[in-house]
């Protein structure tokens, strides 16, 4: 008789798009003789705080502050976030198992060795009595890995009727997971130039991508985009917010375009960089017509899901779940993540981050409990 466990995890995720700290209840029962299988999950309740404009600012500045910046910055936001969770689970009145949590990416430099997430577990612990996982990524870095995206542990073992999974978040990425050849990438930016934009126009994000429906597709300013180096490098590979910010968001802001333009223009070049990713992944020998899950805040993003899907149309079809794994996938990948180092068990995966060996990732800070 197969002997399984069942987990109630807070994960946690904070995305480089800035739009809060996602905060989901994740249930998971999960196999535990033999290979790790989960055999039921669910996202069980969800939320997203959005970051105060101090925190914001803050969080956008940090990579050309001190390190005593950076040092502050950490313990400071570990300890709003545990805030932040304590309240939750006071107001949910639920008993929970653990925290798992990705915390704020400052730095991405795997070729030099190194990853950064702030947001210090150890203050998430003190201020919710739970223990927490942070720092996921590390010890793959360490290992020669990207360390990005880690995505590919929860599309293996939770949604394995979708060939290809893309995740619109700040950054997009993509999973393959049919035939003998699984691999993860990031692809290109996405909601991080969209949200930037529109900002600049005084929205905080485009609704449905109304305003870059509305705009024109500046032809040398997307093939100057899509000649970008990074676009002909083969997996697996991952993008940092810096060289985000650098090549991609920034040519838009000083293109003195019409914004509606420069929004049709980002749209128009995320979808076609995905259509190529997309492509990349076909085999001959595979006949079947894969299925693509779309997740992540761009999910939301009607105009850029429709150009996507033109891009697409005889590559794939695309396919959009529902509304609380659009929302919360990245922070119930966590949560698994946090199950699995709990469990001893590798959660990032060397076929994905191109790391030596697969790893367990993840620090733990145990909780503190008064009078006990």
């Amino acid at each position: 008789m197969s002997q399984y466990k069942i987990y109630h995890v807070l994960g946690l995720m904070s995305g480089s798009s800035l739009d809060g700290l996602d905060i989901a209840h994740c249930m998971f029962q999960v196999s535990t003789e033999g290979e790790i299988t989960v055999d039921n999950w669910e996202i069980v309740d969800g939320t997203t705080i959005p970051y105060t404009e101090e925190w914001k600012e803050r969080l956008e500045e940090l990579p050309t502050g001190t390190a005593l910046d950076l040092a502050r910055a950490d313990g400071q936001l570990g300890k709003y976030m545990g805030g932040l969770v304590k309240e939750y689970i006071t107001e949910s009145g639920e008993l929970f198992d653990f925290i798992a949590s990705h915390g704020h990416t400052i730095f991405h430099y795997p070729k030099d060795g190194f990853t950064t997430q702030i947001g210090n577990g150890a203050g998430i612990a003190a201020a919710t009595g739970l223990d927490t996982v942070c720092d996921f990524r590390s010890v793959d870095v360490a290992l020669g890995g990207q360390g990005a995206p880690v995505v590919g542990i929860a599309d293996k073992l939770l949604f394995t009727q979708y060939e290809l999974l893309l995740n619109l978040g700040g950054i997009c990425n993509l999973t393959k997971q049919y035939s003998s050849n699984h691999f993860s990438f990031d692809i290109s930016v996405c909601n991080q130039v969209l949200n930037a934009l529109s900002q600049s126009m005084g929205h905080l994000y485009d609704n449905k991508g109304a305003i870059a429906r509305s705009g024109h597709i500046k032809k040398k300013l997307f093939n100057e985009l899509n000649l970008l180096p990074y676009f002909k490098q083969a997996a697996p590979k991952s993008l940092d917010n810096e060289w985000v910010a650098k090549n991609l968001t920034q040519p838009f802001l000083d293109s003195y375009l019409e914004p509606e333009d420069m929004l049709a223009t980002a749209v128009e070049h995320i979808a076609f960089q995905i259509s190529r990713a997309v492509e990349s992944t076909q085999e001959e020998d595979y006949f079947k017509r894969p299925k693509m899950m779309i997740t992540g805040g761009g999910a939301f993003n009607e105009y850029l899901v429709e150009r996507i899907e033109f891009h697409c149309r005889d590559l794939c079809t695309v396919k959009i779940p529902e509304e609380n794994i659009v929302k919360y996938k990245e922070a119930l990948l966590m949560g698994l993540m946090g199950v699995l180092r709990m469990l001893g068990k590798p959660n990032c995966l060397a076929m994905y981050t191109g790391a030596a060996d697969a790893n367990i990732g993840g620090t733990v800070y145990k909780g503190h409990f008064k009078n006990q």
